[in-house]
């Protein structure tokens, strides 16, 4: 029983301490680490990846670029607010159009390189106005597409339009519509 005890006493000690240091990193840093709980931004990030909130790399909507991942707060059908974590396809007084995983920015088609199948998912480079990044989107379409899988939208001064990168897992600005800046929390650290 003792040495249970002490474990029970060094494990919630160690939890504080942890926790404790996050708080104190992320107020020095800048840093607020996420944690992404389902796949709809694979390829680029796997289930339970973790992800850097930098609160400087996009303080303000004017800082924000396409192809950033934001964190954003979002209120679902349910009532409840949940933190979404997806990437930034539109910007401000764009017109976007999206039908299954093909993406029409202001009348252009975006560029679109399959590149290979992984399991039942096609994986592709899609680039729009010179930024790229990696998606996914089933390798047999389905025969009958669901409504959530298409949208448009002009998109107002003060809001982006967001994608996951796996198309069809994805709820993002198609059944949302575009996403707030008030709800943003801030964008992921950039690698370039």
């Amino acid at each position: 029983r003792r040495v249970l005890f002490r474990s029970r006493r060094w494990l919630v000690t160690g939890t504080i301490v942890f926790g404790v240091f996050s708080l104190a990193c992320s107020a020095v840093t800048g840093l607020t680490p996420y944690t992404i709980p389902q796949d709809g931004m694979y390829p680029s990030y796997a289930v339970n990846s973790l992800l850097l909130l930098d609160s400087s790399v996009c303080p303000t909507l004017a800082d924000v670029q396409r192809g950033d991942v934001i964190i954003f707060d979002h209120t679902w059908t349910d009532g409840q607010n949940y933190d979404f974590i997806w990437r930034v396809v539109g910007l401000p007084g764009e017109r976007i159009e999206v039908q299954g995983h093909v993406v029409t920015l202001d009348g252009v088609q975006a560029s679109l390189v399959e590149e290979r199948i992984d399991g039942d998912l096609q994986i592709g480079t899609e680039e729009i106005s010179g930024k790229s990044w990696t998606i996914a989107w089933p390798a047999v379409q389905p025969a009958t597409p669901t409504d959530s899988v298409n949208g448009e939208a002009t998109v107002p001064h003060d809001a982006v339009f967001v994608l996951g990168d796996n198309r069809y897992n994805a709820v993002d600005s198609r059944s949302m519509g575009p996403i707030p800046w008030s709800e943003v929390r801030g964008c992921v650290q950039r690698s370039n």
